[in-house]
């Protein structure tokens, strides 16, 4: 029962959501307390960071509770993308958020430049086809966005977030998300 449940087969689990209740000290490795699955009951604190790490693409509902157990507030993480149509020239806000997130930096190789002060620029220019999707979206720098278009540098988004950028020169790059 309890592999299916993980699976979503158990038909007392929510589809699509994962309840699991765990302090942010044990999913850091910081303390063992025990977690509890929803529809299951506790867990081992190896165990609830298993699920989390095997169903990282998984939408989970959060709860933020304070010392006496009352809730603050709750809601449901996003396991992909906001909607966005594709064919629209500018990212909306929530997909524009979504970007800045993920990338964090301006995506040129040793940029630091924050994503908040980044333009989200496509991989595949717009005006070339290219759909505005978080898959050829990243956040570049006025700088690094000109390189890009006018300067001869060539950018490939392989994977949502991995980037491949070649010099003129035909070096090139790579450039993964940056570590937690």
């Amino acid at each position: 029962m309890f592999l299916e449940l993980l699976e979503g087969k158990h038909a007392s689990a929510p589809a699509g959501v994962m309840q699991l209740e765990v302090t942010v000290e044990t999913l850091a490795g910081l303390d063992d307390n025990p977690g509890k699955l929803s529809g299951y009951g506790p867990v081992a604190a190896d165990i609830a960071r298993q699920i989390v790490q095997t169903h990282h693409h998984s939408q989970w509902q959060f709860a933020v509770r304070a010392s006496d157990g009352s809730l603050l507030l709750q809601g449901l993480t996003r396991a992909r993308p906001p909607a966005q149509n594709p064919a629209d020239r500018f990212a909306n806000a929530a997909l524009t958020r979504w970007i800045r997130l993920r990338d964090r930096t301006c995506r040129a190789p040793g940029c630091r430049m924050p994503a908040v002060r980044c333009q989200i620029d496509h991989t595949i220019r717009h005006a070339d086809g290219g759909p505005t999707r978080h898959g050829n979206l990243a956040a570049l720098c006025e700088y690094h966005h000109h390189a890009k278009d006018f300067g001869g540098w060539q950018l490939h988004q392989n994977t949502p977030g991995h980037f491949t950028w070649t010099s003129p020169r035909g070096r090139t790059y790579d450039v993964a998300p940056d570590p937690p």
